[in-house]
């Protein structure tokens, strides 16, 4: 009786401390996820080539300088460039990072309105190659039109729509959303204030509506 009493007690500890790891896990802020970033916390942001892992060459368009209005917003240096380049013009006291994008799967469907990548998002340091921030997704991007004429209307709009539109709007769709919780930099004011906000995972899988304009 004691000893199953004891074995109870001890399922019980290890499910208590599994779940307070799990919300701890949960409860991360930007300040504790992201403390090799705040660390160095650099000004500069070399935005680099998209590294393209599929047989799709057209997607690597959709995505290069995706991110480049959201990394503004919120308050970095930009410049387009390369590894090589970058080294050999490195600022003295300035702290720099690159941001890469790696596109590991892309397939679409235009007439479903339905565009899947699996994708990357890295930032490095420049000084030690050291990873100070990292996304990786799986991610749908949906733009499916319905316009209240019937199921075959609907595909007709969506496929000719999706043929249409400017797809970098798929990949300003990813960088918003992948790109949220990224510590604000030395030009926002709320640079060094953010530490608190709770930061989202590393590995995710979403369906997200596509952001974009009049095409």
């Amino acid at each position: 009786m004691k000893k199953s009493l004891l074995n109870n007690l001890i399922t019980i500890s290890t499910l208590i401390c599994g779940l307070c790891a799990c919300f701890q896990a949960n409860a991360a802020t930007r300040g504790t996820k992201y403390a090799s970033f705040y660390e160095e916390h650099p000004s500069n942001i070399i935005v680099l080539p998209v590294f393209n892992h599929t047989e799709e060459p057209e997607c690597v368009s959709y995505f290069q300088n995706s991110a480049d209005s959201i990394l503004l917003a919120k308050g970095y240096n930009l410049l387009h460039t390369d590894y090589a380049y970058a080294a050999s013009t490195q600022a003295q006291n300035v702290k720099t990072s690159f941001f890469e994008i790696h596109i590991n799967r892309w397939t679409s469907s235009k007439v479903e309105g339905l565009f899947n990548v699996e994708i990357v998002y890295l930032i490095k340091s420049q000084e030690t190659n050291n990873v100070l921030y990292k996304k990786e997704a799986n991610i749908t991007v949906k733009n499916y039109l319905k316009l209240g004429g019937g199921k075959l209307i609907n595909i007709i709009a969506t496929s000719i729509k999706n043929n249409t539109m400017n797809k970098t709007w798929v990949g300003k769709t990813c960088a918003n959303y992948l790109l949220s919780d990224l510590p604000e930099g030395i030009n926002s004011d709320k640079y060094l204030k953010d530490k608190k906000k709770k930061a989202s995972k590393t590995s995710v899988k979403k369906k997200l509506k596509c952001l974009h304009s009049n095409y």
